[in-house]
């Protein structure tokens, strides 16, 4: 009789968690995860996580009004996924796009898991350092002071014309670059145009050459250097397959060049939102993400620029971006991932505006959750309820027929 309640007390003890409050709580260390999307994400309704589902069919709204080129929208939000819109038929989940200069912000994480490593000695490291063996071209003092900082912050003080002429000008630093036999020779012999560290110039040649001090700290071959990119960065995060562009000496692109899904750069996002940290793994230094998250240099465009990142201290905001409107975008405080890909090929971007106007407000403004997101770790199996129900149910007879025993031996 005793063991009967026991069972049923065992039972419905592990069905407690299935129903009861897991939502998102806050630690010392900051959130503490009812899951980790390792495998996929879990996708809830906005309002289940507190979003004001109003405000953003407002932005979707706008969106279709001013005909943007958006192709895909991604919300994660306390964890979850609470949007996946694919506004461009060409793509779905499934679908890898091109991030351009996104790829910046990933060359920025493996420095810092470098570092870390003791690959590099830290970021102030001369560059030069690094290509013992090459012949540079416009020799300068000041060219060998430019140090590993100045190149994730973009203050090198290289001649550059990147975001001075347009991309399609065959006199685009960018371009000349790509059609060179050395990408990053061309890059070394670029002369000298102002002091290290005093000017900001957005230089995606300045990032290949990161790339290649990667490559040459973690074994000197392309194959290595990409195990190097898996192991440490894709697999932990559960990362799919990407694509990535190549110099023509084998080296990854620094400055551009990744193919991947939407998704996989939600999670990437996400990494940095929870300070480097995956489901107990520290993937990289928090203080790296925190060295990459804050403004180094002003931009001169309202926003500033970290360490391959762009920040927006008004917004508390801090995103990877890439031409035609990528965007992996964090904001702490509201406990915020949003994703943009895009193929505008104006400069009329609306998406700082967006997550201002309408993701932000929509968190604000959100209701008060009465049924707290479900921990899908804590969601039964059919199996496992089945044999919860069968376990009550043989408690429960149990307790009947002993109940019947004890009437009739009292009778």
């Amino acid at each position: 009789m005793k063991h009967a309640y026991a069972l049923i007390f065992i039972a419905l003890a592990l069905l407690v968690p299935i129903v009861g409050p897991t939502a998102c709580a806050a630690s010392a260390t900051g959130p503490v995860r009812d899951y980790w999307p390792t495998g996929t994400w879990v996708q809830l309704p906005p309002h289940y996580v507190g979003m004001n589902e109003n405000r953003l069919n407002s932005m979707f709204a706008s969106i279709a009004v001013q005909s943007y080129s958006i192709d895909s929208v991604l919300i994660v939000h306390n964890g979850y996924l609470v949007v996946e819109e694919y506004l461009n038929p060409a793509y779905n989940e499934t679908t890898w796009h091109e991030i351009y200069s996104c790829t910046k912000s990933v060359i920025s994480a493996l420095v810092g898991v470098a570092i870390e490593e003791g690959r590099i000695a830290g970021v102030e490291e001369k560059v030069l350092s690094f290509f013992p063996n090459m012949t540079i071209a416009n020799p300068d003092p000041r060219k060998d002071n430019i140090t590993i900082e100045h190149l994730l912050t973009m203050t090198s003080g290289l001649e550059w014309h990147e975001f001075d002429v347009s991309y399609g000008s065959p006199s685009n630093d960018f371009n000349l670059m790509s059609n060179s036999a050395d990408w990053v020779q061309y890059v070394l012999d670029r002369p000298m145009d102002q002091d290290p560290g005093e000017v900001w110039n957005y230089n995606s040649g300045t990032t290949h050459l990161l790339s290649a001090i990667l490559q040459n700290a973690t074994g000197t071959s392309p194959e290595e250097y990409f195990e190097f990119i898996s192991t440490r960065l894709g697999e932990p995060i559960g990362a799919g397959d990407i694509d990535w562009e190549t110099d023509p000496q084998g080296v990854l692109f620094g400055g551009s060049g990744i193919k991947a899904y939407p998704r996989d750069l939600a999670k990437f996002g996400f990494l940095y939102l929870n300070n480097g940290s995956w489901d107990g793994e520290q993937v990289i230094p928090d203080s790296w993400v925190n060295a990459s998250s804050t403004g180094h240099v002003s931009t001169g465009s309202g926003a500033q620029y970290g360490y391959q990142w762009w920040v927006y201290p008004e917004i508390g905001m801090y995103t990877a971006l890439g031409y035609g409107g990528q965007h992996i975008m964090v904001v702490p405080e509201h406990d915020l991932v949003v994703v943009f890909t895009a193929s505008i090929q104006d400069s009329s971007w609306p998406f700082p505006g967006l997550v201002a106007d309408y993701i932000i407000p929509a968190v604000e403004d959100g209701p008060v959750m009465a049924h707290p997101p479900i921990s899908p770790l804590l969601l039964p199996s059919t199996a496992m309820l089945t044999v919860l129900i069968v376990v009550v149910v043989i408690g429960w007879d149990k307790v009947k027929r002993g109940r019947e025993s004890e009437r009739f031996r009292m009778d």
